[in-house]
């Protein structure tokens, strides 16, 4: 949805989106990956950082950064932040 919105109203050749997020234990970025294309099987336990992104090149960006925590019927968010718009001129 957001690449979308980016489209309608952006230029397109100077889109970039961020891959969804990765892994988290002794390194700060390990396996898995998490994107659509990944093989990986997630398991419960596994820590994993949720930060889609999206910028338009020399005017903005949006990110949102979580890490959650994989469950056996899904996951749960331990990042206690606003998902408010916050605009930084």
């Amino acid at each position: 949805m957001l690449q979308e919105a980016l489209l309608t109203h952006g230029d397109s050749a100077s889109i970039s989106v961020t891959g969804f997020g990765h892994g988290v234990g002794l390194e700060i970025h390990e396996a898995p990956s998490a994107s659509p294309s990944s093989q990986y099987t997630l398991k419960e336990g596994m820590i994993l950082t949720v930060e889609p992104g999206a910028y338009i090149s020399g005017k903005y960006g949006v990110r949102t950064e979580d890490m959650v925590v994989v469950t056996n019927d899904g996951c749960r968010n331990l990042t206690n932040t606003t998902k408010d718009l916050i605009i930084i001129d």
